[in-house]
């Protein structure tokens, strides 16, 4: 993944030469076509795993080789899901017994991969995966009281001063339970931010059909506003100045029948591009707004010894 981004800052093709080198490599040796888990491969550290599946998904991407894309699109839908749990936690090791140790960078991996499956191979069903990891791990983890923390040494260092307050805002990373305390930890803080801000980025993207809102996340530039509120239902107003031909993606887990549509205030019943509402484009500054049912359900996740259920 770092040689195609510094492909991408430099334009140095000797870097997207190494990087396909690393690619042929796993996809022979480190993945199985089917999805499953290539045991061959002696994979046992979760963030280097799935750090070698988002490389080759942007290689794929990069280069317009389906291959790659394919053969992590499969691992998605069938490996992740038994490393990733629904709540978003995951192992810091693959595959334990008995599995404790929990971090947030694994997670993040996860949703930054749905994110490019979406936003880049069209596979938009796994979007609805991107925002409840965002919501029920990732946001949820970041410190915002100051922790417990004192240097090893007080030797008066700038570095070591005030290591409390300038802990908050990094992003829990290691877990000595499943869901305990959260410590911060340096490179997953980087890592999980870098998701963030990658699905903040995406939250409004032009595309060839219009401006599409793939997630219902608050967001403002100087041309679009989108304003999420969640009570007894969704509602999130789009507002747009750009005159462009609008698209807004409706998550799949609420019913279809739950969904409504106004458009200046008026109700309004768009036409459908996938799992996208469609509104044509105009002139004017306009408002649309999409309100949508809630369904509460309840989930069970085993985790070490214990069980946790969550009301979601």
């Amino acid at each position: 993944e770092a040689l195609v981004w510094f492909y991408e800052s430099t334009g140095d093709s000797l870097a997207l030469d190494l990087a396909d080198r690393f690619a042929r490599y796993h996809l022979k040796n480190s993945v199985n076509s089917d999805g499953t888990f290539n045991d061959a491969s002696s994979a046992t550290h979760t963030h280097s795993y799935l750090g070698m599946l988002r490389g080759l998904l942007l290689y794929g991407v990069t280069t317009g080789q389906h291959r790659y894309v394919d053969a992590v699109a499969a691992t998605y839908e069938v490996t992740i899901p038994r490393i990733v749990k629904g709540s978003g936690w995951a192992c810091h090791d693959l595959f334990v017994e008995n599995p404790t140790r929990g971090e947030t960078s694994s997670p993040g991996d996860s949703a930054q991969i749905a994110l490019w499956l979406g936003i880049h191979a069209g596979r938009t069903k796994h979007l609805d995966d991107v925002e409840r990891i965002v919501r029920s791990r990732l946001l949820p983890a970041q410190v915002t009281e100051p922790p417990p923390l004192f240097p090893k040494v007080d030797d008066g260092a700038e570095e070591h001063r005030d290591l409390k307050r300038r802990a908050v805002g990094a992003i829990g990373g290691m877990h000595k339970g499943p869901h305990s305390r959260k410590a911060n930890t340096t490179d997953v803080t980087a890592a999980c931010l870098h998701t963030l801000i990658d699905v903040y980025n995406n939250i409004v993207v032009p595309t060839d059909a219009g401006l599409a809102v793939y997630f219902h996340l608050d967001y403002q530039d100087e041309s679009v506003t989108v304003l999420s509120e969640r009570g007894e239902n969704a509602r999130v107003t789009v507002t747009s100045t750009t005159g462009q031909d609008l698209l807004i993606r409706i998550p799949r887990w609420t019913p279809a029948r739950s969904v409504r549509f106004t458009h200046e205030g008026e109700p309004v019943t768009p036409s459908r591009i996938g799992d996208f509402a469609y509104f044509p484009g105009a002139s004017q500054t306009r408002e649309v707004a999409v309100v949508y049912d809630l369904p509460e359900r309840q989930t069970t996740e085993v985790i070490g010894d214990a069980e946790h259920e969550f009301s979601w």
